[in-house]
């Protein structure tokens, strides 16, 4: 089976505008692919069978330079079906916001977050980012090469405070930066992943939204050897649910042969001290590779990463290169043996990505990438891996407990408690875990 073609007209500058986000999964069948079309519009293709087909179309008709999007299931405890997408706009000369429907493909009113900047039709020169935090805030941050600013939303992108303590610290570095929620006692509280190019490092910063009327990030090390790319972005992460932890993969030194592609855990539950562990490097001193993307699938914390490697066909970077993956399923300790996903013939393929999260309701373990002679997008569903839904909980209408050595059933209006902390709590719904299965216990 040859790869699936998903759409013919992007941006010819895909790679520098960062323009390609998703697939975003609802279930098995429906997801959502963001881009950069020919016109350097806002476009969506929607799928309703998996990838097989893409309807394609244009979300919003803008000048967009440079883009980032959230997904809300990429945040824990979050199950809509909406992806937050922001960009510039060179002819405008602002930075804006909508939100699109995986279900559906809806797409609502655009906003302008900011006015009045100096946005370059170069697109490596601007840069964005933006996340969700655990209460529902939004967080948008950008760089041109004259101004940076950060700010936040608290009715769902509707309207957007100003003046928030800024994340980028200049414009004219196009430093690298990634959000993501934080997992301290403040659900408003967010975590960002800045690549700072002056100094070839990663670093972790932490925002504190109850300090002040703006916030403070505070900023700690995380990876201090982490050569720059300015035209393409060569690290992705991704929020594991079950802990809040953010998982990344980045390049230590890409299209180089001393590169490697190492992996970390970050527990941002601290302002001052997020946890961060160096985790099993998915490859060592591999030429001609570049670029990651990171799909977790929250039901069991398996984690993929993607990447392009011209290394076994003896291709080269931005020439001939194919889409390889591992996987982890023992929290980074180990990788798989990479599996290929492409099936045409290595090409000149320099954008990727695989939308980060699989919920409860299942999807697919499947990567998006740009063909850059073709300006083509292309996802493959003969290597791609299909995660059901899961599994609905099992009730039990009859169920007995040992007191003082004598079953007693509990059903029809018996009253269930539970002592938690010296104190009973009356319970209406329990689970139980049978065969490492869920079951309900319903007292009516």
């Amino acid at each position: 089976m040859a790869d699936t073609n998903v759409a013919t007209d992007h941006s010819s500058n895909s790679e520098d505008f960062n323009s390609l986000w998703g697939p975003y999964w609802i279930d098995k069948d429906k997801g959502l692919i963001i881009r950069a079309d020919g016109n350097v519009n806002v476009a969506k293709s929607i799928t309703t069978d998996g990838g097989a087909t893409w309807d394609d179309s244009v979300a919003v008709t803008t000048d967009g330079i440079h883009f980032a999007c959230w997904f809300d299931r990429d945040t824990p405890g979050d199950m809509g079906t909406i992806v937050h997408v922001v960009w510039l706009d060179y002819v405008a000369d602002t930075f804006h916001y909508v939100d699109i429907d995986v279900n559906g493909g809806g797409v609502g009113t655009e906003r302008t977050i900011e006015s009045s900047l100096t946005v370059s039709v170069t697109g490596y020169q601007q840069r964005c980012a933006i996340t969700k935090t655990v209460s529902g805030n939004l967080i948008a941050a950008m760089s041109t090469q004259a101004e940076i600013h950060c700010a936040k939303s608290e009715d769902d992108g509707a309207t957007w405070i100003h003046g928030v303590a800024d994340v980028y610290e200049t414009g004219t570095e196009e430093d690298w930066l990634l959000l993501f929620p934080a997992c301290t006692a403040d659900d408003n509280d967010a975590c960002g992943l800045f690549w700072d190019r002056s100094i070839n490092e990663i670093s972790i910063k932490m925002f504190d939204d109850s300090s002040g009327t703006s916030g403070a990030w505070t900023e700690s090390t995380g990876d201090p050897n982490a050569i720059d790319d300015i035209f393409n972005i060569q690290m992705d992460a991704a929020v594991r649910h079950s802990d809040g932890a953010i998982l990344l993969a980045n390049h230590g030194y890409y299209d180089n042969a001393a590169d490697d592609l190492t992996t970390w855990e970050i527990i941002p539950d601290s302002i001052a001290d997020p946890t961060v562990t160096e985790k099993t490097e998915i490859f060592t001193n591999q030429t001609e590779s570049a670029q990651a993307a990171i799909i977790i699938n929250q039901q069991n914390n398996d984690v993929y990463v993607a990447w392009f490697s011209g290394a076994a066909g003896g291709g080269t970077w931005q020439s001939e290169v194919d889409i390889w993956y591992s996987k982890s399923d023992d929290d980074m300790a180990n990788w798989s043996a990479p599996t290929q996903v492409n099936e045409d013939t290595a090409d000149d393929s320099r954008m990727l990505h695989g939308g980060r999260t699989i919920s409860a309701s299942g999807g697919r373990i499947q990567f998006v990438w740009y063909l850059d002679d073709l300006s083509d997008s292309f996802v493959n569903l003969n290597n791609d891996i299909e995660i059901a839904a899961e599994a609905a909980p099992v009730g039990i209408t009859r169920f007995a407990m040992n007191v003082g050595d004598s079953w007693k059933h509990i059903s029809g209006a018996t009253a269930v408690k539970i002592n938690i902390d010296d104190s009973w709590k009356a319970v209406n719904d329990m689970q139980l875990n049978v065969g490492d299965a869920w079951k309900v216990v319903t007292v009516s």
